[in-house]
């Protein structure tokens, strides 16, 4: 079990957003911990093992998938165990061996060196892709849902929205969700937002549930929010968590957003507007991205988060309306 923080910039910053993002879910992970120990020690209890030293009674087995990590000049991977290798600054390398062969994806003879300077405009599964020599395409997690039987969810059709981010360049306007909301609604669906919060930001300047949505915002179980996620029409959203947990359960998304290049996200209804400044979370050439997450009103480029605040309306109905068409077809 792990609890994960991730910053653009730093370390430091991927432990602040950690400590404050998943602080009232803690009870959650210690659960979850809980209940991943007990289970253990009642399989593993069924078998006695005989004979041998205590290190020849314990495997220890791999976890076969990618990972970044990030090496310092020291050639340490930050917050890493040393035994995982060493490298020079900025590379790493891996046994991508067993990766490759369990994904079907052909053998590779040697270990390959992989550059981990990768940049911020290419799928970072593409530029790992490009790297190996083998064929790219979008890999899509799967998500257990196992435990999300004992939730309801409204019986008639209903879309789900997420209006907040933790950092305002990410969020949209107040007016443009009520907009959206009032059309959804005149089309028949419900409305459902299920935000953590139902309002975020600071004083004199929060982002709240539209009115007119059905309000399940809260600390809800994970489950839950699976549920109402799969048993909804489609999503919409913003550049932020919910929108990758309905990609994951195979739902349509409407994402909104205006401070981050195409690449950062998966293939959605994307909404934003080109025609004005856009994209500084994926600009090589600014590294303040923390100060976007600690300071709301800040904008790197000085435009007064123009990127977010001119994308209209009939911007998101458009694509919208491409996503409930599409979804009919199919």
């Amino acid at each position: 079990m792990a609890k994960v923080g991730l910053s653009l910039v730093s370390a430091e910053g991927a432990g602040k957003n950690l400590e404050q993002e998943l602080e009232d879910y803690d009870w959650v992970f210690n659960q979850a911990v809980n209940d991943a120990r007990n289970e253990w020690n009642e399989l593993l209890g069924r078998i006695k093992v005989e004979g041998g030293t205590h290190e020849d009674k314990v495997k220890f087995y791999p976890c076969q998938t990618v990972h970044q990590f990030h090496v310092t000049k020291e050639g340490h991977p930050n917050g890493l165990p040393e035994v995982l290798g060493k490298g020079q600054d900025g590379e790493f390398n891996v046994d991508w061996r067993s990766q490759i062969v369990k994904s079907g994806m052909g053998q590779v003879d040697n270990l390959k060196k992989v550059n981990f300077n990768l940049n911020r405009k290419t799928p970072i599964q593409k530029q790992i892709c490009e790297q190996l020599h083998i064929p790219y395409k979008q890999i899509i997690p799967t998500i257990s849902t196992k435990t999300t039987d004992e939730y309801t969810t409204p019986k008639s059709k209903y879309v789900c929205i997420s209006v907040q981010s933790t950092s305002k360049c990410k969020t949209w306007t107040q007016s443009g969700w009520d907009k959206v909301v009032r059309f959804l609604k005149a089309k028949g669906y419900k409305v459902i937002c299920i935000d953590q919060h139902y309002s975020w930001g600071k004083e004199g300047d929060w982002t709240v549930a539209p009115k007119k949505a059905i309000d399940q915002t809260g600390n809800l179980p994970i489950a839950n929010r699976i549920k109402q996620i799969m048993d909804c029409e489609f999503f919409i959203g913003l550049s932020s968590g919910l929108s990758w947990l309905a990609w994951a359960l195979g739902k349509k998304v409407v994402m909104i957003t205006g401070s981050t290049h195409k690449a950062n996200e998966f293939d959605c209804f994307r909404v934003q507007n080109e025609s004005v400044c856009h994209g500084c979370l994926n600009d090589e050439d600014l590294n303040s991205f923390d100060e976007l997450r600690w300071n709301w009103a800040y904008c790197p480029r000085n435009k007064k988060q123009e990127c977010r605040t001119k994308i209209s309306f009939d911007m998101v109905k458009e694509q919208i309306i491409k996503c409930i068409n599409i979804k009919r077809q199919g």
